[in-house]
């Protein structure tokens, strides 16, 4: 995901990362809380484009946890825990405010931003 600080932000495994394109480098790594340690490498979903709030959102479909990450300082909050959120084939924030994912072949939503 492209922030509006101008960095990319995305996961490769349990970890995430900030590139600066500009400057063609890493400059921020942490790790996806709520995982276990021995938890498939799979990496969570990120929306392609921030929320108006700035914040992006994203749906770890390993622990069924909706989370998001503040480009001001990088932190990655978990914001909430729902099953429905297992399995989620792609989370997308649209400009309602809502994260958009699936649940199997329903189509699901969360408020994240007014």
């Amino acid at each position: 995901s492209l922030a509006p600080n101008g960095m990319i932000y995305g996961f490769a495994g349990n970890r995430y990362y900030v590139f600066d394109p500009v400057d063609r480098k890493t400059v921020f790594t942490g790790e996806l809380p709520g995982r276990a340690k021995d938890a498939p490498p799979q990496a969570p979903l990120l929306s392609d484009a921030p929320a108006a709030n700035g914040l992006i959102y994203g749906v770890d479909n390993i622990t069924g946890n909706l989370f998001s990450i503040n480009p001001a300082d990088h932190k990655i909050w978990i914001l909430a825990q729902d099953n429905s959120l297992k399995g989620a084939h792609f989370a997308e924030t649209e400009p309602d405010g809502y994260v958009y994912y699936n649940d199997g072949a329903h189509l699901m939503r969360v408020k994240v931003a007014s």
